[in-house]
């Protein structure tokens, strides 16, 4: 029943209390200035992460559902609005892509999330991603409020401008 979204760590971990992980980067795609235009094909996307304590891999989902970094809990997405599957971890709240995130080490890992953002660029809503557990050996990630924070890097083609061309 508690928020951690101020806090300077994410802990993804099967133990107890059941820990998932949510992250956002917002307003990737669209038509406005340093936005990627929506349909654009994804090359490469890579999620970068401070691993400061190693364990099992991390199975990463696209979320379904929206959600409110200061108010989502294990039970609810946003206040009094429950997830349609608790912690996010089901069909009905998360895409059926997983992605595999390894922090068998510490410090920074890459992960390569290219089918969750070519989805994002194909029509899917970005409500972000769903950090879930693989075993009992949780990691402890960097959040965005720490001084390590997540990065999203995307290679995607440059963009053309139309030429008029005349008979």
């Amino acid at each position: 029943s508690d928020n951690y979204g101020a806090a300077t760590g994410i802990l993804v971990d099967q133990a107890n209390p059941h820990a998932h992980g949510l992250i956002k980067f917002l307003n990737i795609f669209g038509p406005g200035p340093n936005q990627i235009p929506s349909g654009t094909l994804i090359l490469s996307a890579s999620l970068r992460v401070d691993c400061y304590d190693q364990g099992n891999n991390l199975r990463i989902y696209r979320l379904n559902e929206a959600w409110d970094e200061a108010e989502a809990t294990w039970a609810e997405r946003s206040s009094g609005v429950p997830w349609s599957d608790p912690g996010g971890d089901g069909l009905s709240s998360h895409g059926a892509t997983e992605v595999t995130g390894d922090c068998s080490a510490t410090g920074w890992r890459t992960i390569d999330l290219t089918a969750i953002v070519q989805e994002w660029s194909d029509g899917q809503a970005n409500h972000g991603i769903l950090l879930a557990d693989s075993g009992r050996n949780g990691v402890d990630i960097s959040t965005s409020e720490s001084a390590l924070p997540p990065e999203l890097v995307i290679d995607f083609p440059e963009s053309f401008n139309a030429v008029e061309t005349k008979p």
